[in-house]
């Protein structure tokens, strides 16, 4: 039997996974802006897929070794529902933020300074913080609520595979009802950590709008783990000695 991953271990498959979620999701949506091809619907479809497609391969690499959670939104949601043990909740924020801030810088690398603000959502204009905050907050709704269903309830089993396309799934269409509003964040991590880069280089992003990225899904994607669990009568739940109840 092979052992359980090592906490440290977890900690770099989450840092991993996160920089590869950007590093796609955004990075898509980055390149047609490079490409001059920058049509709404057609960086909404790009942005959605990207980052839908990127949570399903990870979810069904890393998910084995950290439960790939790389969203803040999730770790807490899991937690707040007894899923996850809290004494891991900081070391995991902290290495998605990481990964995320890295591969923000690597998107410079690749495509220029003058597109670092490109990387960082930004609410539309005549959206207000409260509308971009409930944009949020639903949006992350639907992807922990993806996630508690298909992974934590272990009363359930779906066949191989089925898990990681159902949740990347629900990040797709997460982005496409928050994408218009407030660039469909949906992720701490991933929305934040571009803004610090643009502040290295200058690009101009307005940091009023950080709370709206970072409170937006926390309370969303708490509020999907609880509701999930109360209509499901799922219970805490006993954990596994890596601290999930299943890997995702």
């Amino acid at each position: 039997m092979t052992r359980p991953p090592t906490f440290t271990e977890m900690l770099v498959a989450e840092a991993v996974g996160t920089f590869l979620l950007v590093l796609i999701g955004n990075g898509a949506g980055v390149a047609l802006t490079f490409a001059g091809v920058v049509p709404t619907a057609g960086l909404l479809i790009t942005a959605a897929l990207a980052h839908g497609l990127m949570l399903f391969v990870l979810v069904n690499t890393i998910g084995r070794v950290s439960g790939s959670h790389v969203n803040p939104a999730v770790t807490l949601g899991l937690a707040s529902v007894g899923r996850f043990p809290w004494q891991q909740v900081p070391g995991y924020i902290v290495a998605q933020f990481v990964g995320a801030f890295v591969a923000a810088l690597a998107l410079v690398g690749i495509f220029g300074n003058k597109l670092a603000a490109a990387t960082a959502p930004v609410l539309s204009h005549g959206v207000s913080g409260w509308q971009g905050a409930a944009a949020e907050g639903l949006g992350a709704f639907v992807l922990v609520f993806a996630v508690v269903a298909t992974a934590a309830d272990t009363r359930f089993k779906l066949p191989e595979g089925w898990a990681g396309l159902v949740i990347g799934m629900a990040l797709a269409c997460g982005i496409f009802l928050a994408g218009v509003p407030s660039g469909a964040g949906l992720n701490p991590a991933l929305a934040i950590s571009p803004y610090a880069v643009g502040a290295i280089f200058k690009a101009g992003l307005p940091g009023s709008e950080i709370p709206v990225y970072l409170f937006g899904p926390i309370v969303g994607g708490v509020v999907a783990a609880f509701l999930y669990r109360y209509i499901a009568n799922m219970g805490s739940g006993p954990l596994t000695r890596t601290g999930q109840s299943k890997r995702i």
